[in-house]
């Protein structure tokens, strides 16, 4: 199995407080969705 692959984007939501600040102004929580979201989807590809 291949390790998990991120994009430049996925990466820095999960490093980034100022991503984290950005998008949680548009909704409070969005980040950590996103940052969920992009962590599955790397583990759905990288088990492709």
């Amino acid at each position: 199995m291949r390790g998990l692959t991120l994009t430049r984007r996925e990466a820095l939501s999960l490093i980034d407080p100022r991503f984290t600040a950005n998008i949680d102004q548009v909704r409070p929580g969005l980040s950590e969705f996103a940052r969920d979201a992009f962590r599955a989807n790397a583990e759905r590809v990288s088990r492709s």
